[in-house]
């Protein structure tokens, strides 16, 4: 139940919104070196729901194991990035873009386009004003 509702809102906010954060992913790992089963999957389902972001909080906080939760939430973001089709997400996005697109969104889209078609792993943005 806890996956379908994050997956709704993940979903339907990421169309709403620039920005989509997901926390308290991996509470279990606050005292356990390891998360549960359902945590590990509500993280990587997350990213293939298209989140910009995962918050850890408690877990980092005041958790007995930061630097392993750490290491396994990026394990697990790792994985779901490979089987991410960032092609379709790019399309899906730019069907709720307005027209015509503001100079900043044109950039930015032929950036994330080209990226997209050279396979590129990361992208730097530099601005002057932050």
């Amino acid at each position: 139940m806890y996956f379908s509702l994050l997956s709704y809102f993940v979903r339907s906010l990421g169309v709403l919104i620039s920005e989509t954060v997901v926390t308290c992913v991996v509470d279990r790992m606050t005292d356990n070196l390891r998360p549960t089963r359902p945590e590990a999957t509500d993280v990587a389902n997350a990213v293939l729901d298209g989140s910009d972001a995962i918050l850890l909080g408690a877990e980092t906080l005041r958790g007995l194991y930061p630097v392993e939760t750490i290491s396994t939430l990026g394990r697990i973001c790792a994985e779901a990035e490979k089987v991410f089709n960032q092609d379709l997400y790019f399309k899906r996005t730019m069907k709720y873009v307005g027209e015509p697109m503001t100079h900043m969104e044109s950039i930015a889209s032929s950036t994330v386009w080209a990226a997209i078609k050279v396979k590129a792993s990361v992208i730097i943005c530099f601005t002057s004003s932050g």
